[in-house]
């Protein structure tokens, strides 16, 4: 049994139960008398120690035990009580930081709300009991939120989001309460204002990540890009331009590094053509080598030195594909362009065409594009890792890295948890387990988990299963694969919580096995009065009232029939058993004479012959002819014929609207209540057609009636 599953009024009873007042008990014997797991009763005693309805004690080295106090009598508010359980809630839930506890009913109104926000953020007390928040919040709230607080009080979940209303976003936490026998009364939903939260936060990693640009080891500077406005610099830019971040934030570009009036430099205009390209073509620009001298600052003189720098312009896409940064980036390589100054020549940049210096313009460049595959590699490293612990940190699976341990044998003994991702908590129930041995923290965990991971750590294969975790009181769905290096023995897992879905299969099993029992029975009770009253039937006196015997006769086959249609529905191929040749034209023409329909007429053109059980097949045919007459008329003219993989029924009626011709197949439906129908025929069409892995499909036929087409049926092996 879960912890959502226990009550805390059932706790505090067993408590109350187990030992007087001032008697210690144990979470083992909490949880025998409650039958649930010790690590569920553990959690439940420690709630009702927080809510101060329990004491507690440490003994010895990890046990511990609880106690109901003696002064929780008269005077101590008392959690079974209900007048003193809505006061010591009230008293409680006032207190909620930054936030407001509500209960509210089956129909999602809201019966006591209490909280530090309620008449502040939210609105008053009054206002909201007896309310819905939908009706309060109509402009902000939709489908989606009532959705999360049915969660709760319909499925008997715990779930967790986050939604906006009022302006202001907040957490929301549903759980149901339920009553001493385990009968959901009302659902908790407990909400925290997380706006300042959230900018904080936000704040907070813009701040890291600018902290991170500007410690860059390369100098670089982001650009907008319509006036090319300074927004980020990074401290290694500083150094080289010898200008400070507080003057040149928030300034252009081309204000901050004018052109040398002095000289001839072409620096300015070869930068502004080079983002220029960049903003129209969406692409990298690598300049050439440009002479492009800086202004010095006061303390140093002022005026202009000369540099010559190796730009790089980059643009920063969005998702639809507008530039909203460029990166530019420069390498100073004043040093090397002096250097190959040589003989005082006038025009340094020259000199690579020079064969004297070619070899020495290949290296230069050589080391160039070294530096820069290596400046990108890097990039490229810090943003797959940025992009992966994004991942790591935001999705909804709990994700961890574990180090096995194995003894001397080489068998799997214990993992130790390395590193565990925000959901991991939330999925498993196990808090503060980097570091920890998962021996330490759930001792009677199943060997089969370390037997599975010890494999995937020995033969570096990755597995994927689904298994039952009862330490954990869960079933997961896990997938297990070898981590670093192999002698590490290391193993991440990236599993799923999937015990409301394991839950929800064990319930159909069960429920479809009561029914087929139910359907065998049934079944069985009915043969043998409808075999009796065959065979009396066939005795008899037909002169007295012919027609009468008729009918008798007529009503025990339907019965037979139907019983034979309900069967189909409940258990598919297993009822529909063994197949053999059967005409298609024999035995439609042989469903053809048990329906009253005088007036109306059969063309058959069908030369197949395919495997089927001709009594489920004659079945579905007269469930067709009937169903056309009844919606054609009595004088309706049907057709059965061949498609190149099976065959049609067709009539001249009045056909079936497009919207209607796939519910026309679902159990119960019948537009002929009124005269009878059951809503089975066509639902046993169906359910043959899927028996025998036939595609059935509704259309309308040549003559605008209804056309029902079998598609992939299979022909008899033996025919021409």
């Amino acid at each position: 049994m879960g912890s959502d599953r226990v009550t805390d009024t059932e706790t505090l009873t067993a408590v109350k139960s187990t030992g007087a007042v001032h008697d210690p008990v144990t979470a083992s014997e909490i949880a025998d008398a409650l039958g649930c797991t010790r690590h569920t009763a553990y959690d439940k005693l420690e709630k009702l120690h927080d809510q101060a309805a329990l004491r507690t004690k440490k003994v010895g080295a990890r046990a511990r035990v609880w106690w109901y106090p003696a002064d929780s009598s008269p005077g101590h508010p008392d959690p079974t009580n209900g007048e003193e359980s809505e006061h010591l809630y009230r008293t409680l839930a006032a207190q909620f930081p930054n936030g407001a506890v509500a209960v509210y009913d089956h129909n999602l109104q809201y019966e006591l709300v209490e909280g530090a926000v309620v008449g502040t953020t939210l609105p008053s007390r009054e206002q909201l009991e007896g309310q819905t928040f939908a009706e309060i919040f109509a402009d902000d709230l939709g489908d989606g939120f009532n959705s999360l607080l049915r969660t709760a009080i319909e499925d008997g979940a715990t779930k967790t989001s986050e939604v906006t209303f009022g302006g202001r976003d907040w957490r929301v936490w549903v759980t149901p309460l339920c009553d001493s026998d385990g009968e959901i009364v009302a659902g908790l939903s407990v909400f925290q204002d997380v706006t300042e939260h959230k900018r904080l936060q936000a704040e907070t990693t813009e701040s890291t990540f600018r902290q991170l640009f500007e410690n860059v080891p390369g100098a670089y500077l982001i650009l907008k890009p319509d006036d090319y406005e300074i927004v980020a610099v990074t401290d290694a830019y500083l150094e080289a331009t010898m200008t400070e971040r507080t003057e040149i934030l928030g300034e252009s570009l081309f204000d901050v590094f004018p052109d040398d009036p002095q000289t001839d430099a072409e620096g300015v205009h070869a930068l502004q053509a080079s983002l220029k390209r960049v903003t129209a073509e969406r692409q990298e620009d690598v300049m050439p080598v440009t002479h492009s001298p800086i202004p010095l600052p006061e303390s140093e003189g002022g005026g202009f030195e000369d540099r010559w720098w190796s730009p790089i312009n980059t643009p920063i896409l969005n998702a639809d594909g507008t530039i909203e940064y460029i990166v530019h980036r420069v390498k100073d390589v004043t040093p090397i362009i002096r250097q190959l100054h040589i003989d005082g020549a006038e025009e340094p940049l020259q000199r690579f065409d020079y064969g004297e210096l070619q070899l020495t313009a290949d290296i230069l460049q050589r080391g160039q594009e070294l530096q820069q595959a290596k400046e990108e590699a890097y990039d490229r490293v810090r943003e797959s890792e940025r992009k992966y612990r994004t991942l790591f940190e935001s999705i909804n699976e709990g994700f961890c890295i574990i180090e096995m341990l194995f003894d001397q044998d080489g068998d799997p003994v214990d993992y130790r948890f390395l590193e565990t991702n925000p959901a991991f908590e939330e999925q498993t129930g196990l808090t503060d387990a980097e570091g920890e041995r998962m021996r330490d923290l759930r001792p009677d965990h199943e060997q089969y988990w370390f037997d599975r991971y010890g494999d995937v750590a020995k033969t570096g294969e990755p597995v994927s299963f689904e298994a039952e975790a009862e330490a954990l009181d869960r079933w997961y769905s896990v997938y297990a694969f070898p981590f670093g290096e192999p002698k590490s023995q290391q193993v991440a897992t990236l599993f799923d919580d999937i015990t409301d879905r394991k839950e929800h299969e064990q319930r159909l099993e069960r429920q479809n096995e009561r029914f087929e029992n139910f359907a065998s029975m049934l079944a069985h009770e009915l043969r043998n009065p409808v075999t009796i009253g065959q065979l009396y039937s066939q005795q008899l006196p037909t002169e007295a009232a012919p027609q009468a015997v008729d009918y008798v006769t007529e009503a025990f086959d339907r019965l037979e029939d139907i019983i034979d249609v309900m069967l189909v529905l409940m258990r598919g191929r297993e009822t529909a058993g063994e197949t053999s040749s059967v005409e298609l034209a024999e035995t439609a023409q042989a469903a053809w004479r048990d329906v009253d329909a005088p007036e109306a007429t059969l063309e058959l053109t069908s030369d197949w012959t395919i495997q089927a059980n001709e009594t489920y097949l004659r079945h579905l045919f007269r469930n067709l002819f009937e169903n056309a007459v009844e919606h054609g008329g009595r004088d309706v003219t049907i057709t059965v014929s061949d498609l190149p993989t099976g065959f049609y029924v067709a009539d001249d009626g009045v056909g079936i609207p497009p919207d209607k011709r796939d519910t026309v197949f679902e159990q119960g439906y019948t537009s002929a209540a009124e005269q009878g129908g059951h809503g089975l025929g066509l639902a046993f069409v169906n359910e043959l057609a899927t028996v025998y892995e036939w595609t059935c499909t509704v259309t309308e036929s040549a003559n605008g009636g209804a056309r029902f087409e079998f598609r992939y049926v299979d022909q008899d092996p033996h025919q021409d």
